[in-house]
């Protein structure tokens, strides 16, 4: 995919450092990159307000819960391409490439370092920083 055309949310706690678990991370950092310039940034809720506090399980939770908070962390970002975090749940990520996302995990550590990289074309996923929870495929 060429990324210098796309608009990429990146997982964050903060909007401006790249989350290291994007199921954990409470917010995107929306960046809208048109011929490798960035055009605009937006800072969006990953959760809907009745999601808050729902989205830190403490693991015990049956794949139906799963599968919803997964579809929920997409609502948001429907009009993305590619979603981005430092690391992630299988779940999480089988949920978001079903749902058309490129999904990207990175070393990057800042919303910026991932800007410059997709707008040089130098984005890259790394398989290792995929965590498996041991959820079936959807």
């Amino acid at each position: 995919m060429d990324f210098r055309n796309a608009k990429i949310a990146v997982a964050s706690d903060d909007g401006q450092n790249v989350s290291s678990h994007f199921g954990r991370a409470p917010y995107y950092a929306v960046i809208t990159l048109e011929k490798g310039s960035v055009v605009a940034r937006e800072r969006r809720e990953k959760f809907a307000p009745h999601m808050q506090g729902e989205h830190h399980g403490d693991g015990g939770h049956q794949q139906g819960q799963h599968e919803h908070k997964h579809a929920a962390m997409v609502d948001s970002i429907r009009d993305c391409q590619v979603v981005v975090a430092r690391g992630m749940g299988d779940g999480a990520y089988i949920h978001l490439t079903s749902a058309g996302l490129t999904t990207i995990l990175t070393h990057l550590h800042t919303v910026e370092e991932v800007a410059q990289a997709a707008a040089q074309g130098a984005l890259e996923h790394q398989d290792k920083r995929l965590h498996h929870h041991g959820h079936s495929p959807l």
